[in-house]
């Protein structure tokens, strides 16, 4: 007696056409929806999502349960949604309309931070790495603008130095690294680092005029 064996189907048969046509579950619909825009409420999220209320209702705690999912009071939205911008959103943001754009610089950083105001002739400084950053010259009017009007309302620029500019960046800096913008070299003269909560969100710092 011959024995039969079991012979595999091609990836173009009917049966495997039949399981593509399942298409993705509820919980990758829902996520995807959110993808595309967040935060939804949920009559909208089950619009976008393509499924009905007693669907979503079965998968939501399973999402919330497993973090992928938050609920506020603005809707649902996916765990890294920001319900509130950060400090730096708003920077940038005001930054954009007036005209500012992201450029990246070459930064140096003193290995060790300098106690005074003045260098010393023993500072080391690291292997200069690339960062993004805005870096607005000095008399850029309506971006110098953007970025008073942008700053929490406690700052104050009475007796800082801006004759070298400012440099934007969500990178942490100090006094006495230095970047190169435009084949010149900047010092960081001061520095203010402003913060959500504890977080760093972004630091401001005032270069001297490149010598």
């Amino acid at each position: 007696m011959v024995s039969k064996k079991k012979v595999c189907e091609p990836a173009n048969s009917q049966h495997y056409k039949a399981s593509d046509a399942k298409g993705l579950g509820a919980d990758a619909k829902i996520i995807i929806a959110l993808l595309n825009q967040q935060p939804l409420k949920r009559l909208e999220l089950c619009e976008k999502a393509n499924i009905n209320e007693s669907t979503f209702s079965r998968y939501k705690r399973l999402l919330l349960n497993q973090s992928i999912l938050k609920e506020s009071n603005q809707g649902f939205s996916l765990w890294f949604y920001n319900e509130s911008p950060s400090l730096w959103d708003i920077m940038y943001s005001a930054l954009q309309k007036a005209g500012g754009h992201l450029t990246i610089v070459k930064l140096e950083r003193l290995l060790k931070e300098r106690r005074g105001y003045m260098a010393s002739p023993d500072e080391t400084y690291l292997e200069p790495v690339s960062i993004e950053g805005i870096f607005i010259l000095r008399g850029a009017s309506k971006l110098e603008q953007a970025l008073r009007t942008s700053l929490p309302n406690d700052f104050s620029f009475y007796g800082v130095n801006t004759s070298g500019g400012y440099l934007v960046t969500t990178e942490s800096i100090k006094r006495g690294d230095r970047f190169e913008w435009n084949h010149k070299i900047f010092e960081v003269d001061i520095s203010y680092q402003f913060f959500d909560v504890e977080t760093l969100s972004f630091t401001l710092a005032f270069p001297k005029r490149p010598t």
